[in-house]
């Protein structure tokens, strides 16, 4: 499996996690909660489809500190607050793999000596010049 098709199951796996926040049960997460992680998953979704590792990195970012500050007011449960978390981890790890590696070819061309000159065939003096009588 190509380390792109892991970056992006690792994203798919987040959007999953999210998803799975809306099924039934006790709610792990209130609308106004739900509605901004899910917007906040689908930067980092965004980021890694567009194989931008930085822009993936900074989404994470956001989204870590959205699930904490949601934890910390009561609008998302601690065991969602560390599944999300979790998940954004793994996404994360996969981030080296989607970044474009540049590779810079230098070529040097050498050009071939000059023919040698053969005696008597070089350039004639001038007459007159530099002769002695």
């Amino acid at each position: 499996m190509s380390r792109r098709v892991r970056a992006l199951l690792a994203a798919s796996a987040l959007v999953t996690v999210l998803l799975t926040a809306c099924g039934g049960g006790l709610p792990t997460m209130s609308d106004d909660a739900a509605a901004r992680v899910h917007a906040e998953v689908a930067a980092v979704r965004d980021a890694v489809m567009a194989r931008d590792a930085d822009r993936a990195a900074g989404a994470l970012a956001a989204l870590r500190t959205s699930v904490d500050q949601l934890r910390r007011s009561g609008d998302l449960t601690p065991a969602k607050a560390r599944e999300l978390l979790a998940a954004a981890s793994s996404v994360q790890a996969q981030l080296v793999s989607i970044t474009t590696t540049t590779t810079t070819t230098t070529t040097t061309t050498t050009l071939p000596p000059a023919p040698p000159t053969k005696p008597g065939k070089g350039p004639k003096p001038e007459e007159g010049k530099d002769r002695e009588h």
